[in-house]
């Protein structure tokens, strides 16, 4: 087994070596690191490392259908996003192929530490455990769109 180690280990480091061409390899595909918000919702990073958008469905009242919350936070996902971003709107997938947009309103939450960052959506009937979509807003100045997904 040694000889075998001792003779081969060689062979397969001047094989894995070549002779000194390197075959040209296609770019990597960037890497894109899972981030989670405060309230365990993914989320996304606004343009020019301004901060994240913490997307959440959060369930409606009994009977009631769920609405899509927004959290918009600094960049260490601890304090609330400053100035808030204006004309925030979604576009979610919905059954069939097809999309529904809609605008989120501040909805502020006084008993959360980053409430006063919180968009919502009126309630819309989907999936809270599998949502996905295009996120739309304006952040000092300038205009985004940013792709989501709970659950996928």
């Amino acid at each position: 087994m040694r000889f075998a180690l001792r003779t081969l280990t060689p062979l397969l480091l001047a094989l894995s070596l070549g002779c000194g061409e390197r075959a040209s390899t296609p770019d990597a595909l960037p890497v894109v690191a899972r981030v989670f918000g405060p309230h365990n919702g993914p989320a996304v990073a606004l343009p020019g490392d301004r901060g994240y958008a913490e997307v959440l469905a959060e369930p409606g009242r009994a009977g009631q259908d769920p609405s899509l919350v927004v959290y918009f936070l600094d960049p260490d996902l601890k304090r609330v996003l400053s100035p808030l971003p204006s004309d925030v709107r979604v576009k979610l997938n919905v059954a069939g192929g097809e999309t529904e947009e809609m605008p989120l309103s501040h909805a502020p939450k006084s008993r959360d530490k980053a409430g006063s960052g919180r968009m919502a959506s009126p309630p819309v009937s989907v999936d809270p455990d599998r949502v996905s979509g295009e996120l739309s807003a304006t952040v000092e100045g300038h205009p985004f769109t940013v792709a989501f997904a709970i659950g996928h």
